[in-house]
């Protein structure tokens, strides 16, 4: 009886989303042709009723905290992270020899030797912790919670603050990106540069395992940890 409640609470709550979107579209429309608006109404009367017949298959919460946003920003920064712990030493080892060790300068080869040592745990710890200290200040739903709904063929999301909704939009599953299973959240990516978060603790409609296994059954990416 418990599971029943849910998904009809879930399945409510695509419908209000989706009317959200439809009030959204209404008043950026402002006082446009009258026939243009009434068909536009019409459209999305249309898919409104069509949401409703569209199965809810897995729905998910996550607080956009500090947290949350420090493990984006880590997750999106490792490989620029492993690329200058690598390329930086490399620098200055080649510079020791070619302007130091082999131009008989053993001051200068010394001094480049200890910066290619001191650059690894700066590009390790130093460039991570300067990602998310950027992350932290120019993150405008920071504090706010964001609500991501699964179905067969879109996910929807929306980010709300008090339980008012404050951006909404919708994607075709085939256009993902790719899903990153990281430090306890899957980063589902719409776009390089553009990721949701779906907190692995906080489903509220099916289970994190089923979710990210149908995310590979639909030929997107996934990566990561399994629970």
């Amino acid at each position: 009886m418990e599971e029943k409640n849910f998904e009809t609470e879930n399945t409510e709550e695509l419908n209000e989303l989706m009317r959200d979107r439809i009030k959204e579209r209404e008043a950026s429309a402002g006082e446009s042709a009258e026939n243009a608006e009434n068909t536009e109404n019409a459209e999305n009367i249309e898919k409104v009723e069509n949401t409703e017949n569209t199965e809810l298959l897995y729905a998910a919460r996550c607080h956009i905290g500090a947290r949350e946003t420090a493990v984006l920003a880590d997750q999106y920064s490792r490989k620029f992270t492993i690329g200058f712990a690598v390329a930086v030493p490399i620098i200055f080892l080649c510079l020791a020899w070619l302007l130091g060790f082999s131009d008989n300068d053993m001051i200068f080869g010394i001094v480049m030797c200890v910066l290619a040592a001191g650059s690894v745990p700066l590009a390790v710890f130093g460039f991570p912790a300067l990602v998310r200290r950027n992350s932290l200040k120019n993150t405008p739903m920071l504090g706010a919670d964001s609500e991501v709904l699964v179905t067969k063929d879109k996910i929807f999301v929306r980010v709300l603050r008090d339980e008012r909704v404050l951006s909404s939009f919708e994607y075709a599953v085939r256009d993902l990106l790719k899903v990153v299973s990281y430090r306890g959240l899957f980063l589902v990516y719409l776009n390089k540069m553009q990721a949701c978060m779906m907190d692995q603790n906080c489903f509220t409609k099916g289970s994190p395992d089923e979710c990210l296994a149908f995310f590979a059954s639909c030929n997107i990416p996934v990566f990561g940890q399994k629970r």
